[in-house]
């Protein structure tokens, strides 16, 4: 057995997390979105780790995740402008099928580390739709539409949100969630993932 902090520590972006402070991703244009931010780029093994996180029943390295996603967030957001942490929401379907909803374990864990108050019903999911990794690029968007319901509108009119994901890759399912609130009245949207898939035209740091 392979403790989930373990997991990380392989990896050589931890390596670079603990030479130069944090390393993030960040500057995407995402619509929608004031900034969204990252500790780890996805790949190597930070990519297994997630994977084993996602698909393996491996729940417990949201805690590790978190911590560096919390570490990201202080240093990139402005926190104290933040009402609240929510989630990309999976549908009931899957959630029942799955045994839990890894972007809501995280966020909690994440609400949790930055003190701030943990929304997990903010947002719905409405009906099932096909796995996004398994679109192309310009399917991802149009598959998603209308797949998300904001469920109490009051609760965000006028206030900002940190939106959480565990992998950002089109930006697609974190914009339609995005575009959601932001429709609902919601004043911003901060996005925090675990990690990026580089794109083309994405900023990094300088030595990543």
């Amino acid at each position: 057995m392979i403790c989930p902090d373990c997991d990380l520590q392989k990896s050589r972006l931890s390596d670079t997390i603990n030479q130069r402070g944090i390393f993030a991703y960040f500057g995407r244009t995402l619509p929608y979105v004031e900034k969204d931010v990252a500790p780890f780029i996805y790949r190597g093994e930070v990519q297994r780790a997630l994977g084993r996180y996602k698909f393996s029943g491996r729940a417990g390295s949201s805690r590790a995740f978190a911590g560096y996603m919390a570490a990201c967030a202080r240093a990139h957001l402005p926190l104290g402008d933040i009402a609240a942490v929510t989630a990309v929401p999976m549908s009931p379907q899957k959630r029942r099928q799955k045994g839990y909803d890894h972007a809501v374990v995280l966020a909690r864990q994440l609400a949790s580390q930055l003190g701030l108050p943990f929304w997990g019903d903010l947002l719905k999911k409405i009906y099932p739709t096909a796995a996004q990794h398994t679109l192309p690029k310009l399917a991802r968007s149009a598959n998603l539409l209308g797949a998300f319901e904001v469920k109490d509108p009051q609760r965000v009119r006028g206030r900002a949100v940190l939106l959480v994901d565990d992998i950002l890759t089109t930006g697609a399912t974190a914009g339609e969630c995005a575009k959601m609130l932001r429709v609902r009245g919601c004043r911003q949207v901060y996005l925090c993932c675990a990690a990026a898939a580089l794109q083309k035209g994405d900023k990094l740091p300088d030595g990543a």
